[in-house]
């Protein structure tokens, strides 16, 4: 540290260290990673930033296995929640978006389908092939019982699942098998657990940017509208850093956009209902009154038939109209405003024309 700012940072390559100096510094890793990275110097400079180590512990494991198999397996058009299974898994079966991909030209030529996994509960008993949670597995027996209990959540009608589909299986490299003192006993390690957002800990979370000058945060622990530990939080926190370099250097070029999260406003009738209990002290309950889920439904409706003409609108209208404009810079927004403009200079030459009067307001607000 000199005058506030980062100095320089040592970079260790195997055996080896070296100085780097820069004009700005981004701390880009995960905050079990960064946290041991604060020093006293910069807390001295920056108190706040003594509560990333406070919001290191906040991270739980959540890892992935995926299997390949000699037949395609499309088990869902999507994610799918093993909600019954012991170590709460999660699966997507990935070949139905690999459009174009001739997968049987790789590996061994016999793979057929790739089926991901990802582990939440590494702390539960295993059921089928252990007794044994999946941090105390070896990475072999972690396998059978992933395996297991996919065929459990699956196998319901017919046999989805079969053993002898399976050539091969990879496990995330982050895990590894430790040695203890008890030659008797496993444990696994995690080299890259996921940050929980935990009750109460938004005030431990850093900026994109510091008191200390030159030093900004991008990861899925900095706060961002997307409030949550995906790559879109971590997205949204490096355009938030590179705003604040952009805004420190006095720079011309465009700083990144920002997005704001958006709810489906057709879940405001229910919303309203919880925070009506919420205020009068009440605990949160199923039950909700029949007119309110009526209503919920009626705008769930009017919110899925606006998305889809959405959708019909750009992909037969907007889409085809940018494919034939230049390459410009917001040319989307520019597209998007002319053509609401269209439509309301439509409506109100229909209204001019035919009288129509409060409906053609009716019809503008409801654009």
């Amino acid at each position: 540290m000199k005058n506030n700012e980062v100095d320089h940072v040592v970079i260790a390559e195997g055996n080896l260290t070296k100085k780097v100096n820069a004009d700005y510094y981004i701390m880009a890793m995960p905050v079990e990673r960064a946290a041991p990275l604060i020093n006293k110097e910069m807390i001295q400079t920056d108190g706040r930033l003594a509560f990333i180590k406070d919001l290191a512990p906040s991270t739980a494991w959540m890892n992935g296995i995926q299997y390949y198999l000699k037949d395609d397996i499309v088990i869902n058009k999507g994610h799918i929640i093993c909600s019954d299974s012991e170590w709460a898994l999660t699966a997507i079966s990935q070949l139905q978006f690999w459009e174009g991909f001739d997968i049987s030209q790789h590996g061994n030529g016999n793979v057929k389908g790739v089926l991901s996994i990802d582990i939440s509960n590494w702390n539960t008993p295993g059921k089928f092939t252990t007794t044994k949670s999946a941090n105390n597995c070896t990475l072999k027996e972690v396998h059978k019982e992933v395996w297991a209990q996919l065929k459990e959540s699956f196998n319901v009608s017919s046999e989805v699942l079969k053993d002898d589909m399976v050539i091969d299986y990879y496990l995330d490299r982050d895990i590894a098998e430790k040695s203890t003192n008890d030659l008797t006993k496993t444990e696994l390690t995690n080299q890259e657990p996921l940050l929980v957002n935990k009750v109460n800990t938004w005030s431990l979370r850093p900026d994109a940017s510091s008191y200390i000058g030159n030093l900004f945060f991008a990861s899925d622990y900095v706060r961002t509208n997307t409030d949550l530990a995906t790559m879109e939080g971590a997205n949204e926190a490096a355009r938030r850093a590179v705003n604040c370099i952009l805004d420190d250097s006095n720079s011309s070029e465009d700083e990144c956009d920002v997005w704001k999260a958006r709810e489906p406003w057709c879940f405001e009738p229910i919303k309203w209902y919880d925070q009506l209990r919420y205020n009068k002290g009440l605990s949160w309950s199923i039950k909700t009154p029949k007119i309110l889920k009526g209503l919920t439904a009626l705008l769930v409706g009017i919110y899925m038939l606006t998305g889809i003409i959405k959708s019909v609108l750009i992909k037969y209208i907007f889409d085809p109209i940018l494919r034939l404009l230049p390459n410009m810079k917001h040319k989307t927004e520019k597209v998007f405003i002319l053509f609401t403009m269209a439509i309301t200079l439509g409506i109100a030459l229909l209204d001019a024309t035919l009288n129509i009067g409060y409906q053609s307001a009716t019809i503008l607000s409801f654009s």
